[in-house]
């Protein structure tokens, strides 16, 4: 539009001026609302992807530890009826180096050792290890730890082996002489694997680090068994806040020069593991989903008020012209009307009766005439040349009248389609957004519940598999009633996902050894339970 339509507009009524400024504030109140929506389900995402995968890390780091946990116990309760049994020295390190083969291999690796220090005995035996003159099991950490923990299996801090190199961790539980720990070496590389998974997901990065800020595992190997203070030290600060949390609840923090979410989550014994998502990163599809959804509705706004204007513009310049045309035969009636008049009043027959000189007065007459005569002629030439113009131009852009006509049909026609499909477009994101994001969440909850279910059912066949073992190379523990209420009772107390635990056959004096003490009836029948 040109300065004169702009005037022209300046010209209009403020309910026009009004309707224009409510059709744009309600665009920019959908463009705000759809940007926010789209930032929000992308926010939602964020935290149930950051919380799920943390959770993954967790779920299968727990389990490498309770599957660690499970091996102790059965070692220790395995050297326990070794040494009540009288096993000597010799049978004790051939039983020793055997375990630690079968751990070994059952464990792809991951359990590389198994050791006991005999307190009654003063026995120190540790598989394919010279020990040094020097070297007292009593004044180790995994011995004086198992003291402490009061028969619970106690889990050291991370450490370099002195044998392999390897970062790893001990697990060592006191028997019941209250002297005597068994106790078995694991290596950290379950860890690194799970690490190596989460950094091939891309623009995130994990890590496991203990309570005092020793790194367990991170993407950059080189940085295990090291101090999180000297070598990370952006996250010193972030590990600090983690631990003063009561609740691990997702926050942001600045890392490398750029905000990141972090994601926290500890295990059982006190480690920490921490996920960082990159928020650039990770919300730049989003964040060109809003800026492509944000100008085609402001594209469509500015039409919409272009075509609104453009009819307001079109309004008030028919309007002006009916108002000048409306002058003009005001004008030109005012003019006509006197010497029309002076004609009628000489002419008239009183006028021409009482006249002295009817010379004069028709002198008069004929000098109005005359004038009017002039007028008109000038009135009607002035039509005729705009007729013959019209005439004239009429021939020669009739055909570009109806071709421009054409044109500005199908002009309206594509901008009415361009907008009908750009408002389409906008909302098919938005829609295709939510509905993506209620998918996606769905299905991250039913693989993390699958995924929790699976762990769960490992974990209770291992305890299974571990007392089932534990009886099948000692299956005199039938033949003493007394004894075996106590052993099952023994085992039960060490998990509480257990409420009871029992052995039957059906063959035996006491056909159902049941750790609570419980006597089955004399027609109970073992063959028809499921």
């Amino acid at each position: 539009m040109n300065l004169k339509d702009w005037q022209i507009l300046k010209r209009g009524k403020h309910s026009d001026f009004a309707i224009i400024t409510a059709i744009t504030a309600i665009f920019l109140l959908v463009i705000v609302l759809n940007d926010r929506l789209i930032f929000e389900i992308t926010s939602n995402q964020t935290e149930e992807i950051g919380h799920t995968q943390l959770e993954v890390i967790r779920s299968d780091f727990q389990g490498t530890l309770q599957m660690s946990e499970d091996a102790t116990l059965r070692m220790a309760m395995e050297s326990e009826q070794m040494i009540k049994s009288g096993a000597t020295r010799a049978e004790l390190e051939e039983f020793f180096y055997k375990r630690k083969r079968e751990q070994k291999e059952s464990m792809n690796g991951v359990c590389f050792n198994t050791y006991i220090y005999v307190g009654e005995k003063d026995w120190t035996i540790i598989p394919d290890f010279a020990m040094p003159p020097e070297y007292h099991a009593t004044e180790r950490l995994w011995y004086k730890g198992a003291l402490e923990n009061q028969g619970k299996i106690y889990i050291s801090e991370p450490y370099i082996d002195a044998m392999t190199g390897a970062m790893c961790y001990t697990m060592s539980k006191v028997l019941s002489d209250g002297r005597s720990v068994v106790a078995l070496d694991f290596n950290l590389s379950e860890v690194q694997s799970l690490i190596n998974r989460m950094a091939d997901i891309g623009n995130r990065n994990s890590l496991i680090v203990t309570k005092s800020g020793m790194i367990i595992g991170y993407t950059d190997m080189s940085l295990v068994g090291k101090k999180i203070s000297d070598n990370m030290p952006e996250y010193e600060s972030i590990l600090n806040r983690i631990v003063q949390m009561t609740q691990h609840e997702s926050f942001t923090a600045e890392i490398d020069g750029s905000e990141h979410t972090i994601f926290s989550s500890a295990t059982n014994n006190g480690w920490y593991m921490i996920l960082s998502i990159d928020n650039w990163a990770f919300y730049k599809k989003s964040y060109v989903q809003i800026i492509f959804t944000t100008l085609l509705s402001l594209l469509m706004m500015l039409a919409i008020i272009f075509f609104y204007l453009n009819a307001m513009r079109k309004g008030l310049r028919a309007e002006n012209a009916l108002r000048v045309k409306e002058e003009f035969l005001s004008r030109l009636s005012h003019e006509l009307r006197n010497p029309l008049r002076r004609i009628l009043d000489l002419s008239s027959t009183k006028t021409v009766e009482s006249d002295a000189d009817p010379a004069e007065c028709a002198a008069q007459v004929r000098e109005s005439a005359l004038k009017l005569s002039d007028m008109l002629n000038n009135l009607f030439s002035f039509s005729t040349m705009v007729f013959s113009d019209q005439k004239k131009l009429k021939s020669e852009k009739i055909f570009q009248d109806a071709e421009l006509s054409k044109v500005s049909r199908y002009a309206r026609t594509g901008i009415i389609a361009v907008l009908v499909c750009a408002m389409t477009l906008a909302f098919g994101i938005c829609f295709s957004t939510t509905i993506n994001w209620g998918d996606t969440k769905m299905h991250r909850e039913v693989d993390t519940y699958e995924h929790q279910l699976s762990n769960w059912i490992e974990k209770q066949r291992s305890i299974l598999s571990m007392f089932a073992n534990l009886i099948s190379k000692h299956p005199e523990f039938m033949d003493d009633y007394t004894s075996a209420v106590k052993f099952l009772d023994g085992l039960a107390k060490n998990y509480k996902e257990i409420s009871v635990c029992y052995m039957t056959n059906p063959y035996k004096e006491h056909k159902v050894i049941m750790n609570n003490g419980w006597v089955p009836p004399p027609d109970f029948s073992p063959e028809t339970r499921p």
